[in-house]
């Protein structure tokens, strides 16, 4: 028998057979045959009054019976078909009067109690009538305080009353802070605590709380930057564990747990757990509590555990986990203290204890290590090495690994990381191998695990150099330069200034003697005109000196000549006046006028 509890037989023949004891996971699949549970995913099961499983499965599904507790092997055991084919379910409620409610994605709500041969339906709301919201339900609850039932859809939260026919709505109003925040609500994520306090997962808006007697709301969404609160607003699952505390399953976001509270007993911090702290994937879809106080979900790589420690495990098929993905499947505890889980193509049941015992890692060892586009190649030497150092057009690698693990050797779940690329660890299913392109220069610490990590793992130390004008030397001989450079910058300026002084000041010494000589010569001509101005001045004065002269003797010549002119016209005027006063005395004798005919001759004598 070796570690992992399996033992080999060697047989008379030459052969070698191995034996896997204490391997108590059942896996019920599910096919097309006619007496087989049909449908593509077991989406939701309850363990019936009669001990049996009753299973809804999706496309193409329906309502089916399983003995958890076959004689024969489980995957032998009789499928008893309940329901019409082609039911498509999305979860089963089974409350305390033994009703089973069955939600559906597009037949709306059922009800149906063993033995009937037709389930009735829950009306869907019109003008009309008061009904369901949405014939696309997600899940049913019986509230503990009241005697109705609170109906998930995905258009509003419903409450409904049976016996007095009373249906209360709830939609997310944005108006309204203290409404719903999403109307989407989630199948497996519909709670009470014992303070009869509803807890709904809504995909897009976070948590949402609604205390007994209450119309409002209250809400819990991600804050980027606070690791205090839910990892994802897409919440898909809730579960309020033996203590009270709740549990939050996210997609793509990983696990929350709320950790402390306000004054009202409400969550105020969450802690999340993720693929880096042991998870086997980041979608969680179911959460179940088993009888130790352990957290059991489903994800879509995988199961996990964590228990009050917070210590994660996990499990897939190297555990003989049949199913892999358990796509927004559901999970119920049974009775007698085992789990179940609804996935794609089948459903698991198992015993805790019996998965925790057996979970054994393989130690991890590296195969092989090749560089695309080149002929390195190592295999075995890759094995012994604990560090290896890549060129730079060498910035890429792929890298192989295995499991020292006997048991499921065709099916391996890897979990692995390189430092300084990847922010998170990575995981790896069916596959061995995985490559990093374009690196950039540095150290990095390649990482890889069997499952969880919690096993032997294998570290690799990657050096990649850089290139030459990236490289230390060439570095400081730019930084060197870069100081160097500026001062011998400013020493050729300076020279060139020095240059360029020297050769202006040359141009200023010879510019400046031509001016010189230009002044002189222009003196020399200002002298001249000058002496000529001067001349010329002397000779205009000269000239007019020599005009007023002769003016002056102009003017005494014709102050001569006009008095000895006039002289003798004053005598003729004279004369001419007494010949005309004759005239006219003459005229006026003989009684004619000649005072016209002889007119003044002399006006114009001065």
């Amino acid at each position: 028998m070796d570690r992992e509890e399996n033992l080999w037989v060697a047989l008379s023949e030459g052969r070698i057979k191995k034996l896997t004891l204490n391997r108590k996971v059942d896996f019920v699949p599910t096919n097309t045959e006619k007496d087989a549970l049909q449908g593509k995913w077991v989406k939701s099961l309850v363990q019936a009054p009669n001990g049996r499983l009753w299973l809804g499965t999706w496309i193409n599904g329906g309502l089916f019976e399983w003995d958890v507790n076959p004689s024969e092997k489980p995957e032998q055991s009789e499928i008893i078909r309940l329901l019409q084919e082609g039911l498509d379910v999305a979860q089963l409620y089974l409350d305390p009067d033994q009703e089973l409610w069955i939600s559906t994605f597009d037949d709306g709500l059922l009800r149906w109690k063993y033995g009937d041969e037709n389930p009735r339906p829950v009306p869907v709301g019109t003008r009309e009538q008061e009904g369901l919201s949405s014939n696309f339900v997600q899940g049913v609850i019986k509230d503990p305080h009241r005697k109705g039932y609170w109906i998930g859809t995905e258009k509003g939260l419903d409450y409904y009353d049976p016996q007095a026919q009373y249906w209360e709505h709830y939609k997310q109003d944005p108006s309204n802070p203290g409404s719903l925040s999403d109307n989407r609500i989630q199948s497996n994520a519909m709670a009470f605590d014992a303070d009869n306090r509803l807890w709904l997962g809504t995909w897009g808006g976070g948590i949402n709380c609604l205390l007994p007697g209450d119309t409002t709301f209250r809400v819990w969404k991600t804050e980027r930057g606070d690791p205090r609160t839910i990892p994802k607003n897409e919440v898909t699952s809730l579960l309020v564990d033996h203590s009270g505390a709740l549990w939050v399953g996210t997609f793509e976001g990983g696990l929350a747990k709320a950790i402390a509270r306000d004054s009202a007993g409400l969550p105020a911090v969450f802690r999340r757990f993720s693929i880096s702290d042991g998870l086997p994937g980041n979608r969680i879809f179911s959460l179940v509590e088993d009888q130790k106080g352990r957290i059991w979900g489903s994800t879509n790589f995988g199961l996990f555990s964590i228990d009050s420690t917070y210590t994660i495990r996990s499990f897939d098929k190297e555990d003989g986990i049949g199913v892999v993905d358990f796509f927004f499947c559901g999970g119920r505890a049974l009775e007698d203290g085992r789990i179940a889980f609804g996935g794609t193509f089948g459903m698991v049941v198992f015993h805790p204890d019996s998965l925790m015992s057996n979970n054994y890692k393989g130690k991890v060892v590296l195969t092989d290590f090749s560089i695309p586009n080149s002929a390195t190649v190592m295999d075995s030497a890759i094995t012994y090495l604990n560090e290896i150092t890549l060129s730079h057009p060498d910035n890429a690698f792929t890298i192989g690994f295995s499991e020292l693990n006997f048991q499921q050797y065709n099916y391996r779940n890897f979990t692995y990381k390189l430092s300084g690329v990847d922010e998170d660890w990575n995981r790896m299913i069916g596959q061995n191998q995985v490559t990093y392109l374009n690196l950039p220069y540095g150290e990095f610490t390649f990482e890889v695990f069997s499952g969880d990590r919690s096993g032997e793992g294998r570290q690799l130390k990657v050096k990649v150099i850089p290139p030459w004008w990236k490289s230390r030397p060439f570095q400081f001989l730019v930084v060197l330069l870069g100081l160097i450079l500026p001062f011998l910058l400013v020493l050729l300026h300076n020279r060139n200034v020095r240059i360029q002084n020297t050769r202006l000041e040359a141009k200023i010494n010879q510019r400046t003697e031509e001016i010189e000589e230009l002044n002189e010569l222009l003196q020399n001509q200002n002298d001249e005109l000058e002496r000529q101005v001067q001349a010329r001045t002397q000779a205009l004065e000269e000239n007019n000196r020599s005009l007023m002269q002769k003016n002056a003797e102009m003017e005494r010549f014709n102050y001569i000549a006009s008095h000895d002119l006039k002289e003798p016209l004053r005598n003729i005027s004279s004369a001419s006046g007494t010949r005309k006063a004759y005239f006219i005395s003459f005229g006026q004798s003989l009684g004619i006028s000649t005072s016209e005919a002889l007119p003044d001759r002399n006006c114009n004598i001065r």
